[in-house]
């Protein structure tokens, strides 16, 4: 009652990161945790097969909404277009193939300014 905290969650806690003398220590409690959570990665929504797919219809001038709409329809995945444009997004961050493409047209002012 002292931490405000439901017992439930110390049982749990003790539970989790008593060492192998049954001893809680809270500095090997939190290297635990740490080591749980570095190994605990989401995994990748878009895959390197998936990736060549979006490529092939990036290159036919098809928008993410058409290859998310296309690939749900076809039942080859469940990726959502804005996970398309967040993976383009950090390819052009890292330099990636997408890195030299120009969408759109370049801005330039119109004559009546």
């Amino acid at each position: 009652q002292l931490l405000e905290v439901s017992h439930s969650t110390v049982s749990r806690e003790m539970r989790r990161n008593l060492n192998a003398q049954g001893l809680y220590r809270y500095d090997q409690a939190q290297s635990i945790s740490s080591r749980r959570r570095k190994t605990c990665r989401k995994r990748p929504v878009i895959t390197p097969e998936l990736q060549a797919q979006i490529v092939d219809k990036l290159n036919l001038d098809w928008s993410p909404e058409q290859i998310s709409g296309r690939f749900r329809l076809e039942g080859i995945s469940q990726v959502s277009h804005q996970s398309i444009y967040n993976w383009l997004w950090c390819d052009r961050q890292n330099g990636g193939i997408f890195q030299a493409q120009n969408q759109g047209q370049p801005y330039s002012q119109s004559a009546y300014d």
